[in-house]
């Protein structure tokens, strides 16, 4: 027994060693490709110029949802059969184009398509919005068929948000939606799409600008108060280089929150609006802070981070490897597999790496990740998806 946790700890010993040795190799080793699963994120400026139009949107510049409920016709038998809405549909179409239904609408219980199939249409206007005579593409779901294989959807309406109330007003028909579905899934095939089946009917605008200003939306990813304060600093600075001095009085834009900066637009630009937006977005974002962010995806193996994420000194073990990151003065234990990158602090690029070259598995590799979080030794953000 004593003989054999003699040779489980000489291998633990001779695998910590390799592990510093393989790692010092590596360091040195800057001919060696970069592994595929880490995706380095760097500074967008350090290769090309970021404008204020790559992480922003203008408010007001979003899709819409189009809806309307239908009839399928064609199925072969796999239709909704004696289901009541679909039947009452089904009459109530028949008598609205003049053709003689006998009994009553409200008593559908004799009238049995299962050829027909009552569905929900959808279409996505984009954020330009439409113009009328556009067609896009739209999508079918069955209310209650289980196949529409070789259906063709009847001619529909479709409409816009419809609003609840007794004084809401009648919704809007924006579309009309028909053609033979496309099933692109055949494990869902109470689902299918309907290439450039919905024709605009009427103009679909989406105004961008309010009380003589427009709003920026920061994408969330970049929604941050030092970059709401950078974009309002560019803007006032490219508008009117004394405002930075001057003060609010002589500025356009002020950032609201970490998400939205609002923008006047200037009097010579009031009757020409998309050339002040254009002049707006196109605008050069020169100090644009980064976060230290770590983003691991548990899923696919593959890890994100910023280039200079650090690590605090530290040391893991885990299975049979022991890890020690910095040695309590700052010094890394291990470096990258770029000799000109400063070694003298631990970077969980580094450390991925390294790893990486030593072949540990993206699970093990997370899971370490995992505890020097726990720990506290990973300066920054992580985030697990």
């Amino acid at each position: 027994m004593h003989n054999g946790h003699s040779r489980s700890g000489a291998r633990t010993c001779v695998r910590a060693i390799t592990l510093a040795w393989a790692l010092a190799v590596v360091g040195r080793a800057a001919a060696q490709e970069s592994p595929p699963a880490v995706a380095r994120h760097v500074r967008p400026s350090q290769f090309q110029q970021l404008n204020i139009g790559d992480i922003c949107r203008v408010k007001g510049q979003e899709r819409n949802t189009l809806q309307g409920i239908g009839l399928v016709t064609g199925l072969n038998g796999t239709g909704d059969g004696a289901f009541g809405p679909t039947a009452r549909s089904l009459m109530r179409t028949m008598e609205l184009m003049k053709v003689p239904v006998l009994g009553d609408s409200k008593k559908p219980e004799k009238f049995d398509p299962k050829n027909v199939a009552l569905v929900m249409v959808t279409a996505e206007i984009p954020v330009e919005g439409a113009r009328q005579g556009d067609e896009i593409d739209c999508t079918v779901t069955a209310v209650n068929a289980k196949n529409l294989q070789g259906g063709v959807l009847m001619l529909t309406p479709l409409v816009g948000p419809v609003l609840l109330g007794e004084d809401a007003p009648e919704p809007t028909v924006y579309a009309m939606a028909q053609g033979p579905l496309r099933l692109d899934d055949k494990s869902a095939p109470a689902s299918g799409k309907i290439s450039a089946g919905c024709r605009v009917a009427r103009n679909v605008f989406n105004p961008f600008v309010k009380d003589n200003k427009i709003t920026l939306v920061i994408h969330r990813s970049h929604a941050r108060f030092r970059v709401a304060e950078e974009i309002e600093y560019q803007i006032n600075r490219a508008w009117n280089p004394d405002s930075v001095a001057g003060g609010a009085q002589n500025a356009i834009a002020r950032a609201i929150d970490q998400l939205t900066v609002e923008v006047a637009i200037p009097d010579q630009y009031r009757d020409t609006p998309v050339q002040f937006v254009s002049f707006v977005l196109q605008q050069e974002l020169r100090d644009l802070p980064q976060d230290a962010v770590v983003v691991v995806n548990e899923t696919t193996g593959v890890i994100t981070m910023s280039a200079d994420l650090e690590l605090a000194p530290s040391a893991v073990t885990h299975q049979n490897m022991t890890i020690e990151i910095g040695d309590g003065l700052g010094a890394s234990q291990f470096v990258g597999l770029d000799p000109r990158e400063d070694s003298s602090v631990p970077t969980l690029k580094a450390l991925v790496q390294s790893l990486n070259a030593l072949r540990v598995s993206s699970k093990d590799m997370i899971q370490i990740i995992r505890e020097l979080e726990r720990s506290g030794a990973i300066y920054g953000q992580v985030i697990y998806r």
